[in-house]
């Protein structure tokens, strides 16, 4: 049976952002850690083979964040399928500093050490799949915690808002602000 408030949300999330409305992303509710789980749609592993999912864990997250939340599990999926967000996910990496990039290298100690996370991966491939997205997020889509409001320089800003730009289908020409 189809939730209806994330069957909601999502369609706001994709009216909203056009770009990420491509993905045709499923959504339901989970169990197990943290606020959700994406499954890219080439995911071995993926409870539904060759379409992206959103699965929703945390049955608390409601109205705006739900609606926050769904568009940054589905920035996981947009640089798989479009090479222009692939691009300028590739410029804001390119503008992280060297203080922020030992602040990664801190996160994933964190996550390898932390019983509840475990991580396995090398730091290499978690920062990869995991958390340049999770940074694009922290800005595009702050949860309430907002853990990364002063990480930002005006350099990645400047990216970040193009992305926001870019993902909403506003052209640079055009220009926009929220």
């Amino acid at each position: 049976m189809a939730d209806i408030e994330l069957e909601r949300a999502l369609s706001t999330v994709n009216d909203r952002f056009p770009v990420l409305g491509n993905i045709n992303a499923t959504i339901r509710r989970g169990t197990g850690h943290g606020h959700a789980e994406f499954f890219p749609s080439s995911e071995s592993l993926s409870p539904t083979p060759g379409v992206p999912l959103i699965e929703v864990r945390n049955p608390d997250i409601k109205g705006k964040w739900l609606e926050s939340l769904i568009a940054g599990e589905l920035m996981h999926e947009l640089p798989l399928i479009n090479n222009d967000f692939r691009k300028l996910r590739d410029d804001i990496v390119k503008t992280l500093n060297k203080r922020q990039m030992l602040e990664q290298e801190d996160a994933y100690q964190f996550f390898v050490s932390h019983p509840d996370f475990q991580e396995e991966r090398e730091f290499k491939d978690w920062f990869e799949i995991s958390r340049i997205d999770g940074l694009i997020r922290g800005y595009l889509f702050p949860d309430e915690q907002n853990n990364f409001k002063d990480f930002y320089t005006d350099e990645n800003i400047e990216v970040l808002d193009r992305m926001r730009d870019y993902i909403r289908g506003i052209d640079e020409e055009e220009g926009g602000d929220e």
